[in-house]
Parts: structure tokens; C-alpha cells; sequence
């Protein structure tokens, strides 16, 4: 029976996860080491265990499958690695002869096969070598097109050879992808699990594909996932979803706006389509588990668990699982949540504790968008420190959850084994990887600790992302399980204690990795929003509604004034043509004239100005331009016809030409010293051309727009702009921007209008 302990509500535990999203590194480690940290003695007895699994590990590993000893000869951390899986995940699903020879020479024929030959490899991997090295030299292009006798002979071998060593390579990457697969249909997955099941093994199985981009995608994907819980169930003879196979799904797969930004009707469409599935599991009773995803996934992840989980057809089964992410930050506060929600309903939630697949895309994300920081760790310890932590919580309630530890590191598992005592758990690891690991743990004459093998199925043209992610892991430079097939590193070195590794850091972010402000150094980046987070979301729509309640009235600016001629022409939108987004006026050949004259006028007072202070105003519209963010996406979207992320990529663009230009102005523009003879001095200097015409399309009616405005300007040039006929509006606004900045009015005209008249005009100038 669940006891009901005094916790946070289950809002207040969803508030929490969402305000650790990006939290600060450094405070959240401290919180973690405390809760992670073990008493001395028991670290000490880890460390030993751990230290006998890698011994025992490697004598196995000598006794590895020939394939095993290949992939960890070819590694991602070479060139020569990093081209085999190219091929594994490509060459596979290319439909004709042809483009795969040309695909085999660009893989093989570019790198240094003969670096791998050595007299301490196993003859398998020196015969492989020259197999690859020779078919490298058979596919190479011939560079010298005479024709001589030698390269007519290398042109036949050539022809000769691709014909030879086609189905051999093909052969050789359908080996490697079978490492990472159990079968490219359930039926043969589950014939095959049957010697390994034997041996003390239980299987989760994964249907092969990443996320669904249309309906029909979804639609196939939730059927393969009827067909397979069939066949799983149809195996399955225990009577507890702990000691039955089970099957893994993602989210993403049953639903192709799996987005935050598309919450309501996610909520409508998927929840269903999960239960169904749930419900079948639980009328075979196995194990049903929701897999992890990126981070702006998890709100809604945990929005749909909630939701099937509670469901009262589901009552007394405790087959429903969710795999939690170690790397993310929020990982302990969504165990306490999930710990909530299953004293809530009074049953044991599956847990599966990963330490993630997606860091580096996380990483990247989270900088390509401006976000304020990463939702994941940025040293691999710290992912471990994190782990221990969860693993920790996780054994401390056994009322709430049947713990399922995703480790091929063996310091974790030596500290699971240690920390959960009594209390039910099992581990699991990867289909391809782990086995020499295992195969000591599920020993009954050694740990006879239960594992559980997930099981990816499909077929070779699925097999792209999650063979991709799987050789990333082999190949890391700091994967455990690289530094383990290390032999010349002494197993006392891999093994340690990522606790104290990372207490002892005085400041706990990797120092090779910046916010994501910080990314350019010498100018900061822009920031995004976060459509993921509710808390942002709601903000940012309701800035958004305000900012387009009022209609826009824009015309010419000639010296800093608006221009009215004659009635104001609506603005509609592209996509609903019934509104309109404001009312504009478009210049005349007076406006024109006008806007000429103070152009040229002002050339020498912009042009004189300092390039420091041209430089700072571009800084300050930056700043503009970043509060205003939401009310400039607004009118994008209604004005451009632009859905709202791309809306914000471009004011974003928009704020990083303004502190580009401003850097590259301060750094190209002052005066070079040039060498010359004793006693002269040489200097080199650029000046401004004078006025300038701008002349921008629609497609990018605020970026291409202001980009080239600003890098006239920062240049001391006079500018006279001319946007789009369809995007006058948003052109409009950001002259004012500019001008509120500090650019003088007499320094940027605004000229709205036809280009037959405005264009025409400024172009023949002989002033511009």
C-alpha cells in the first residue's frame, strides 16, 4: 500500500520543473552532489566492484565478435570511423548502383585506411583494413585523364572492382546495423531474444522511426505499435510487467505537431491514441514505457502521462512506464512529481534512468535560439553526479516506483548495486552494447542482478537516428564505453567517483562551453523565446495581442516626419485576406526629391561621426529591436504571412546584424598604419561612399530590410530604403527603431511605394 507522505501538489512540483528548465548549473549541482554523495567506506567498496567489472569486462571484450573488434577500431574519434557510419546509415537506402559507387568512393577513397594496419591488431582487423584500404584504391577517381597505359589499367580495375565490392560493402554495413537492431520485423526480434532470454535477460523493444511528419506517418507508426504489443503480449509468460518483455514509444511518433506550441490539440489527439495502446499492453501484462525526447518536449510528455496514467481503466496495472533523463536538468524534480502522482492514484510507476541521447543537439538548440541557458548538463560528470542522485531517489520509494537503471558505465552500476540493498530494481542496456558487462551481472554465481535489453526493430531505411546516436555514444571520446575498450588505460583511471570530481570544481559549467549570449565572444548573440515554456508562452502571446489591437498608420519618413498623401491604402494579410493588419501611404515624386536632397545633405555630419558612436547606436536599436520582439513577430506574422518561429528567427537576425555591423565597424574601419620608407607615414583609411540605395524583397521583410540599411549606416553612409510593396508596415517600424536609437532623421529616409516611381527614381540619381 502507498503511503501518503507530506509533499508538494502536484502544480506546485509542474512549477518547479518548469522553473528548473534552464536553470543555473552551479545551483543545481549543489543540490545534487548533497543528495548524491555517499558515505566513504561504501564509495570505496563501489570503486572496487566497479574496478573488478572492468577487469572482468575487457577479458571478455578479448573474446569479442569480430564485429565488436571493428567498431572499436574505427571510432567516431577517426576520420576513417566517422566515414563508416556515413555509409552504415546511408548506403543501405540508396535505390540504385550507380549513386552508391559514387557514395562508396566519397566514403572510402578520402581517408588513410593504412593508419589502422598494425602487428598488434587481430588478423580479422588488418584483413578488413586492407580490404577497405584497396577498395579505397579502386573506387579513388583517376586524377590524370590521359590515356596511358596505367590508367587505363586503374580506369578497368576500377569498373571491374565496384562491381566486386558493392554486395560486400553492402553486406558489411547491413553486419553493422544488425549490431544496433534485433530484427527488422517483431517476429524475428523475439525469435532471436529467445538464447539471450535464457541466459537471465528480459527485452523492451522499440519500433524503429523518429518523429512523424504527417498524418499518415503517425497513422503507420501507431500500427506497428498494435502489431507489436500483439506479438510481444502473445510471448509474454510471467504474470508481472516487471518479469514480461515490453515495448517503448515515443510520443513524437504518434503525432506530427508534437509541439508545445500545438498543446491543445496534442492534448485532444494523443492522449486517446496512447491509452488504446496502454490498454492492450495491460491485457497481455507487460511493460509499457513512454520514451524521453528533447527537453521542450518534457511539459507535454508529462501533460499526456499524467493524463493516460490517471485513467481509471488502468487501475491496478503497473505496467505504465516514462523514461527520465539524467542530463536534464529537471531530472529530480520530474521523480518527485512522477512520485506524486503515483501515491495520487495509490500504484508503482516504471521508471526508466537514462542519461540521454540528444546532449549535443541540446546544446546546439539551445544556442542556435538565444535561449538564456542549456536544460542539459554541460560536463559529462555532472550528467553522472545527476544520475546518482535520481538512482538514489528512485530505490528510496519502492512504494512508488520499480526502478529500470539505462547504464553501460560500470561506476553506476557498482553504485546502484550498492545504494538499492533489497529493494527491487533491474538495469537495462543497449542492444549491441553492454553484454560484456551484463553478462557478469545477470550471472547468477555473481550478481544475478535482472537486465533488460532494449531492442530496437525496423527496418535498415528507419535505422538513420537511432544508429547515428548509438556510434555517437560508442565513439565519444569521453564514453565510458570507449575508455573502457581502452586497454593501454588502466581500469583505476576510468573508475571514480564523479561525486567528488565534481565538488572539487569550484565553478561546475564546462569552460569550453558559454551560454549561449556568449557563443560569438566579441559580440553577444540575440535572445530567443522559448515556446516551450508555459510561463514565456503566455507572456509572449499576450504581448503579442496587445501590440496588434490598434492598427498600424505608416507612410513615408522624409526628415523624421511621416508622410500622408491623399487616402491611406489598407494593408491585408496574406493569409486572411478579410483583415486588415493597418493602413499605409506611399511616397510621391516630391517625397522623393525631398528625401534626396537631405540624404546628400547629411552626408558629411553621419559620415564625420565617430565610428564608435555610429557603432553604439546600432548596439542600442539592438536593444530595441530585443524588447520589442514579440509586437515585431506579431506584425510579421500577420503582415508576411510568417508562422511565429520563423517571425522570431528573423527579428532575431535582425538584432544580430545590428551588433555585427557594429563590431566588424569598430574593427575595419579605424586607420591602419601601412610600412614606407624612413620618415614617412603611411596610413590607410576607408570613408564613407555617400547615399546609398536599399531595395528589399518580401520574403524577409524585417532581416534583409534592415541588414543592408545598418551596414550602410555603420559605414557613414546616408540611406535612402525602399522595402517591398507587400511589407511596408514592418519596414516602417523599424525606421523608427533605427531613429529612436539615435540614427538622425536626416541620415535614413523612409521611402514607401511603387518601384516604378520610388525605385526608378532613386536608382538614376546621380547623387545615390
Amino acid at each position: 500500500m502507498l503511503t501518503n507522505t507530506a509533499m508538494p501538489n502536484q502544480n506546485q512540483l509542474r512549477n518547479t520543473i518548469t522553473k528548473a528548465y534552464r536553470m543555473d548549473e552551479n545551483a543545481c549541482l549543489e543540490r545534487l552532489i548533497a543528495q548524491a554523495t555517499l558515505p566513504a567506506d561504501q564509495v570505496a567498496a563501489i570503486r572496487e566492484t566497479a574496478i573488478k567489472l572492468v577487469g572482468e569486462t575487457r577479458a571478455y571484450k578479448k573474446k569479442q565478435s569480430k564485429l565488436d573488434a571493428l567498431l572499436h577500431q574505427y571510432d567516431l574519434s577517426t576520420e576513417e570511423g566517422i566515414a563508416l557510419m556515413c555509409l552504415a546509415e546511408a548506403l543501405l537506402r540508396i535505390p540504385d548502383n550507380s549513386t552508391m559507387d559514387k557514395f562508396i568512393s566519397d566514403k572510402l577513397s578520402t581517408v588513410e585506411w593504412k593508419n589502422h594496419l598494425s602487428r598488434q591488431n587481430p588478423l580479422f582487423i588488418n584483413a578488413a583494413t586492407y580490404s577497405l584500404l584497396i577498395t579505397g584504391k579502386i573506387y579513388a577517381p583517376v586524377i590524370n585523364q590521359e590515356k596511358t597505359y596505367l590508367t587505363s589499367l586503374q580506369r578497368a580495375i576500377s569498373k571491374i572492382g565496384a562491381t566486386v565490392i558493392r554486395p560486400v560493402m553492402l553486406q558489411m554495413m547491413k553486419a553493422i546495423g544488425g549490431q544496433f537492431v534485433m530484427g527488422e520485423t517483431i517476429d524475428a526480434a523475439l525469435q532471436r531474444a529467445v538464447k539471450q532470454e535464457q541466459m537471465g535477460y528480459r527485452f523492451s523493444y522499440d519500433m524503429l522511426g523518429e518523429a512523424a511528419r504527417t498524418d499518415e506517418d503517425a497513422k503507420k507508426y501507431y500500427a506497428s505499435y498494435v502489431e507489436a504489443i500483439d506479438a510481444i503480449g502473445k510471448s509474454a509468460t510471467q504474470t508481472t510487467p516487471a518479469e514480461n518483455p515490453g515495448i517503448s514509444v515515443k510520443l513524437s511518433a504518434l503525432s506530427p505537431r508534437y509541439e508545445y506550441t500545438h498543446r491543445e490539440s496534442v492534448m485532444q489527439e494523443l492522449p486517446p491514441m496512447l491509452l488504446a495502446l496502454a490498454q492492450q499492453a495491460k491485457k497481455y501484462n507487460i511493460g509499457f514505457t513512454v520514451d524521453a525526447e528533447e527537453a521542450d518536449r518534457l511539459d507535454l510528455s508529462l501533460d499526456i502521462f499524467e493524463k493516460v496514467f490517471s485513467d481509471p481503466s488502468l487501475q491496478g496495472w503497473e505496467g505504465f512506464g516514462l523514461a527520465v533523463q539524467a542530463y536534464q536538468k529537471r531530472a529530480s524534480f520530474v521523480i518527485d512529481w512522477l512520485a506524486d502522482l503515483a501515491r495520487k492514484h495509490q500504484k508503482r510507476i516504471m521508471v526508466r534512468l537514462v542519461k540521454g541521447a540528444y546532449w549535443d543537439a541540446e546544446i546546439k538548440v539551445s544556442q542556435q535560439y538565444g535561449f538564456s541557458g542549456y536544460p542539459v548538463f554541460t560536463r559529462k560528470n555532472s550528467t553522472d553526479v545527476s544520475y546518482l542522485a535520481c538512482a538514489k531517489k528512485l530505490l528510496s520509494q519502492p512504494d512508488c516506483f520499480y526502478p529500470q537503471f539505462g547504464t553501460h558505465n560500470a561506476y553506476s552500476a557498482a553504485a546502484i548495486m550498492a545504494m538499492a540493498g533489497t529493494t527491487p530494481f533491474e538495469f537495462q542496456c543497449l542492444h549491441g552494447m553492454g553484454r560484456p558487462l551484463y553478462d557478469q551481472i545477470v550471472d547468477k554465481a555473481q550478481f544475478n542482478k535482472s537486465c533488460r535489453i532494449y531492442a530496437p526493430v525496423g527496418t535498415h531505411k528507419d535505422l538513420l537516428g537511432y544508429l547515428v546516436r548509438r556510434l555517437l555514444e560508442n565513439g565519444a571520446n569521453s564514453s565510458f564505453v570507449n575508455a573502457l575498450a581502452d586497454d593501454d588505460t588502466p581500469a583505476e583511471k576510468i573508475v571514480y567517483d564523479p561525486v567528488a570530481r565534481i565538488a572539487a570544481l569550484s565553478d561546475k559549467p564546462h569552460p569550453r562551453i558559454p551560454l549561449p549570449r556568449d557563443i560569438y565572444g566579441a559580440w553577444l548573440n540575440s535572445t530567443g523565446i522559448d515556446l516551450s515554456d508555459e510561463t514565456v508562452l503566455n507572456a509572449t502571446r499576450d504581448q503579442m495581442l496587445k501590440s496588434i489591437s490598434e492598427k498600424i498608420s505608416a507612410g513615408p519618413i522624409i526628415n523624421g516626419q511621416t508622410a500622408y498623401n491623399g487616402e491611406a491604402q489598407p494593408v491585408k494579410s496574406p493569409a486572411d485576406h478579410d483583415k486588415i493588419v493597418g493602413y499605409v501611404s506611399k511616397a510621391t515624386e516630391e517625397n522623393v526629391e525631398q528625401a534626396l536632397s537631405a540624404a546628400s545633405n547629411a552626408t558629411k555630419s553621419w559620415g564625420n561621426l565617430p565610428v564608435e558612436e555610429r557603432a553604439s547606436i546600432m548596439e542600442r536599436a539592438a536593444e530595441i529591436f530585443q524588447d520589442e520582439m514579440p509586437a515585431l513577430a506579431a506584425l510579421l506574422s500577420l503582415e508576411a504571412g510568417k508562422c511565429i518561429p520563423d517571425c522570431l528567427s528573423e527579428v532575431r537576425e535582425t538584432i544580430d546584424y545590428c551588433r555585427y555591423y557594429a563590431y566588424r565597424a569598430r574593427e575595419d574601419l579605424k586607420p591602419v598604419a601601412l610600412p614606407g620608407p624612413t620618415g614617412e607615414y603611411n596610413e590607410l583609411t576607408l570613408h564613407p561612399r555617400g547615399v546609398v540605395a536599399c531595395i528589399s524583397p518580401w520574403n524577409f521583410p524585417l532581416a534583409i530590410f534592415s541588414g543592408q540599411v545598418i551596414a550602410a549606416l555603420v559605414a557613414g553612409n546616408t540611406v535612402l530604403a525602399k522595402p517591398a510593396e507587400q511589407t511596408p508596415l514592418i519596414a516602417y517600424r523599424a525606421v523608427q527603431i533605427l531613429q529612436q536609437a539615435g540614427v538622425p532623421a536626416d541620415a535614413l529616409q523612409l521611402l514607401i511605394g511603387q518601384g516604378r516611381v520610388v525605385g526608378a527614381k532613386i536608382v538614376a540619381d546621380e547623387r545615390v
